[in-house]
């Protein structure tokens, strides 16, 4: 059983652009969330243009598909460019850049199945900047129902063109999904970036956007989503 109310939509794309998902608040728009994919097939993402002040990175060694963290768990990362940094890169060779220190995963070899790469908790959106008109990016302006009680989850996931698996929280009140068709790659190969968004359940709005990303055995359609 789905959530009890989904919006959908299918943008086209070019491999090298920006797109951003806006959130309308009040007639005020903030991006809390950009994506692209480069012509190799690597995934770009960030929370915002403008400078991050505050980095911290933390690991967390649990099994299965819930587990916890604390803020003492995280450790702040320095001496690094808050312009450059502020973004999370994942390559087809296996590497994974975030906050500017890099790490591997398994190399991406084939596309067979669509696959989750991250999860994401908002702030608040009026915690993220109001946005401007950039070059060469494709605005998605949402007008989603903001529940203060609630905060925002979002999910990304990556297959090949046609294949996508659509992808819904059984326990979300509302939920939109947004799917990036890209062409225009080095291998020909046309892709989709799925973007999903929710309400989660009923608590406080963190105080930091939190990127979680899986390590382990990566998870894909037959290991079934939400």
């Amino acid at each position: 059983m789905g959530p009890a109310t989904v919006r959908a939509a299918f943008i086209p794309m070019k491999a090298g652009n920006r797109a951003r998902i806006i959130i309308d608040v009040n007639g005020a728009p903030h991006g809390i969330l950009w994506l692209s994919l480069g012509k190799d097939g690597s995934l770009y993402l960030g929370e915002r243009y403008a400078p991050t002040t505050e980095f911290s990175i933390g690991v967390v060694r649990e099994s299965g598909r819930r587990f916890s963290f604390r803020d003492e768990d995280l450790q702040a990362v320095s001496g690094i460019s808050h312009e450059l940094g502020a973004h999370v890169s994942f390559h087809p060779t296996g590497a994974l850049n975030i906050s500017a220190q890099r790490y591997y995963r398994e190399p991406l070899k084939s596309m067979a199945n669509q696959e989750h790469y991250c999860s994401i908790l908002f702030q608040h959106p009026t915690k993220y900047p109001r946005v401007r008109k950039k070059p060469r990016t494709v605005d998605v302006c949402l007008f989603y129902p903001v529940d203060m009680s609630r905060p925002m989850i979002g999910e990304i996931y990556l297959s090949r063109k046609g294949d996508e698996r659509y992808v819904y929280s059984k326990h979300a009140e509302y939920q939109a999904n947004i799917v990036f068709v890209f062409d225009g790659f080095s291998d020909d190969l046309d892709r989709s970036c799925q973007f999903v968004i929710w309400h989660s359940q009923e608590r406080r709005w963190p105080e930091a956007t939190y990127l979680i990303i899986p390590s382990g055995r990566r998870r894909t359609a037959d290991d079934g989503f939400a």
